[in-house]
Parts: C-alpha cells; sequence; structure tokens
C-alpha cells in the first residue's frame, strides 16, 4: 500500500514488481533452506531463526517511506465502508472477481510445487529438489528484474499477456508432471518456467487492481486480493495433497497443469484486449 501511495504510476509496476519478490523469496528459499537445516542437524534451526528476526527487526525499525499528497483524497469517514460490501465485491466486481480467480488458481500451483516437490524429488532417478528450488529462485529473481519494464502499469487489461503467463505456468507444471517419464531435464525446465510464470502473474494482476479499482475502499480490496493469494498457498497444499495420496505426484501435478489452462480461458476477456 506505501508502494502505491509513494511511487508515480509510470513506475507502480516496477515498485509492485520489486517488492513482491522479495516477499515471495522467503516462500522459495525457506524449503531449500528447511532441506538445508534438515540434512544438516536441526542444531542450526534456531540460529538461523534468531539471525532472521533480528536482521528483519533492524531493518524494519530502520525503514522508512514518505507519502506523496493527492488531490482526490478522501476523508476518512468516507473511506469507511463495510467490510461485508468489501467481501461482496469480490464477486460483484469484475475486475477483482477475474484477477482473484486467476491468482487463487496460481497460488495453488505454486503451493503444491513448494510444498510437494522434495518428496515428488524422490521419486526420479535423477532429479535433485534442491536443485530445483535453487533454479526457480534464480529464475524468479533474474525475471523480476529482467520483466520489470515489460509489466503493464497503464490500468489496461493485456489479455495476451497474462494468457501467455498462464500458459506458461500450466506448461511448468505439466514438465514437472512428466519428469517421471522424461527424466530431470523436463524437470528442471519446469523450475525455470515456474519460475518465470510466477515473477511475473502477482505484480501484473497487483499493479492493474491499483488502477481500477474505486479509490475509497482499494486498499481493502486489494487486501482481500492478497489474502486470495495467500489462501491458494495454502490449499495448494491442503487439496492437492490428499489428491496426491490418493492417486501419484505425477498425476497431482497434471492436475495443476489443467487448472492453468483453464485460467487461460478465464483471463481472456474481449471487451479489454490489449496487444502490447
Amino acid at each position: 500500500m506505501g508502494i502505491i501511495d509513494a511511487l508515480p504510476e509510470k513506475d507502480r509496476s516496477q515498485g509492485i514488481s520489486l517488492y513482491s519478490l522479495f516477499s515471495y523469496i522467503p516462500g522459495i528459499i525457506g524449503p531449500l533452506l528447511a532441506l538445508g537445516i534438515w540434512q544438516g542437524g536441526m542444531d542450526y534451526f534456531t540460529v538461523v531463526m534468531v539471525a532472521i528476526a533480528l536482521f528483519t527487526g533492524l531493518v524494519g525499525y530502520s525503514a522508512k517511506m514518505e507519502r506523496e499528497k493527492s488531490k482526490s483524497d478522501t476523508n476518512n469517514t468516507e473511506q469507511r465502508v463495510g467490510m461485508s460490501k468489501s467481501f461482496s465485491q469480490l464477486v460483484t466486481n469484475p475486475d477483482l472477481f477475474r484477477c482473484s480467480v486467476i491468482m487463487l488458481v496460481a497460488s495453488i500451483v505454486f503451493g503444491a510445487i513448494t510444498t510437494f516437490i522434495p518428496l515428488y524429488a524422490m521419486q526420479l532417478e535423477s532429479g535433485n529438489a534442491g536443485i530445483y528450488l535453487m533454479l526457480q529462485a534464480g529464475t524468479v529473481v533474474f525475471a523480476r528484474f529482467a520483466l520489470r519494464k515489460k509489466i503493464p502499469s497503464n490500468g489496461k487489461w493485456h489479455s495476451p499477456f497474462i494468457m501467455l503467463t498462464m500458459f506458461l505456468l500450466a506448461t511448468a507444471a505439466q514438465c514437472v508432471s512428466f519428469s517421471t517419464t522424461g527424466g530431470a531435464l523436463f524437470f528442471y525446465v519446469g523450475a525455470i518456467l515456474m519460475g518465470i510464470a510466477q515473477a511475473i502473474i502477482y505484480p501484473t494482476l497487483t499493479t492493474y487492481l491499483t488502477f481500477v479499482l474505486p479509490k475509497i475502499n482499494r486498499n481493502v480490496l486489494l487486501g482481500l486480493f492478497i489474502a486470495m493469494a495467500d489462501l491458494g498457498v495454502s490449499l495448494g497444499g491442503v487439496i492437492m495433497g490428499p489428491i496426491a495420496d490418493f492417486t501419484s505426484y505425477s498425476f497431482m501435478f497434471k492436475i495443476c497443469a489443467i487448472l492453468g489452462l483453464l485460467t487461460i480461458i478465464f483471463a481472456f476477456n474481449r471487451q479489454k484486449v490489449v496487444v502490447g
């Protein structure tokens, strides 16, 4: 919210992209770090947690962000919108609904990948969970910096761009699913494609919503959108876990690919197609 208030519109997508990069990195690096602690000994766990807490406290205490005053700012009374009404806009607001569904599905795939890759890699002859997570994390970092200026920051719905991103997500999940047959090459290609998709989806949808949502309750609605993203990551483990138990990890990742393909259709909006 602070980035939205502090940055001009033309730089908003870059700011959100870099911010979300650092919000995603713990979720990507965390399993890799946990794997190392698990293999190296749980004695390191307390040391790592204390170091993270101290570093976060020092940075948070010293960080400052100034807000640019806007002529269109409303007073506090006008900004008080009922929470029940805000929840209803998840369905009644077409822009928020579309973005929330896309983000929810994408986050389910991200959550399933992050949760079950360490277990799935044990079934592969040459696949390594640590290498997969490092490739995905490295791709996210590289793509966020390399593509940050390509993310639309004009408040228009770019259907081809978003549909291509969801296609990358679906392809990544299918590559991971096929790696039990195709080998480690598909496993690691899936990590790269997943990293690209993860680097693009969240900042693209968030930036779009900052332009189209009503300013009077924009922060509340953005909070709901972010909550949908967090919900999806949790559901990735909760829902996909039983599916993997009853079938297999490969089949579960194939379902993730199908969900990604269905979202491609959902992302198409004939009235708001913008190319470039």
